[in-house]
């Protein structure tokens, strides 16, 4: 969507509208390879793939999606669960809060340390680890936290209304329960989020 977004604000017409831009959707591991057969020119991704891009596909970064948030900051993924097992098990759900605190703070603590348990990790998922570059030059960029960023995901999804993607305004009122989560900060003494 984002990506919709940026290119329909700079008067770009996607091929589907009679234009002359496409817009592939594809899986993170096929853009290097469509990238380095000149298949495709560009690709709008996340990291580690922004990273496997320049230093594996002579890639070049023309855009940081940081610049176009506030502060640089947006969500790309969220601890989700229904209000039903939030309802029936607070306590588990507190000890996973704490952890993902825990942990976040481990992993912005020493970087270099999470790069090299993160490609341990994917070697023994996967068979194979990355570049330790790739890795690197992806944690340097991607920043860990705990906070949802709420006012990203309602940008988001705003943006998606607004190329068509979603035929009616979003209404996204109750999406986020911060109490619990709250609490746990106040305990480790943390500042609290907003929602």
């Amino acid at each position: 969507m984002a990506a919709r977004l940026w290119f329909t604000e700079r008067g770009y017409k996607f091929k589907e509208k009679g234009g002359t831009l496409a817009l592939v959707p594809l899986a993170n591991p096929d853009q290097i390879t469509l990238f380095g057969k000149k298949q495709i020119h560009g690709a709008w991704t996340i990291e580690p793939w922004v990273s496997r891009l320049e230093l594996e596909g002579d890639g070049e970064l023309f855009l940081d999606e940081k610049t176009l948030w506030p502060n640089g900051r947006y969500v790309t993924t969220h601890l989700i669960m229904s209000r039903d097992f939030l309802t029936r098990n607070p306590r588990l759900v507190r000890s996973l809060l704490g952890a993902l605190i825990e942990v976040t703070q481990q992993i912005n603590a020493d970087k270099a340390a999470a790069a090299s348990l993160l490609n341990a990790e994917l070697k023994k998922e996967t068979g194979k680890a990355m570049a330790e570059a790739v890795v690197a030059r992806a944690l340097e960029r991607v920043e860990f936290t705990w906070d949802p960023i709420s006012s990203s995901l309602r940008k988001s999804a705003e943006a998606s209304h607004k190329v068509g993607f979603l035929k009616t305004s979003p209404d996204l009122r109750g999406i986020y329960s911060l109490r619990t989560l709250n609490e746990v900060l106040k305990e480790k003494n943390l500042p609290a989020v907003a929602e």
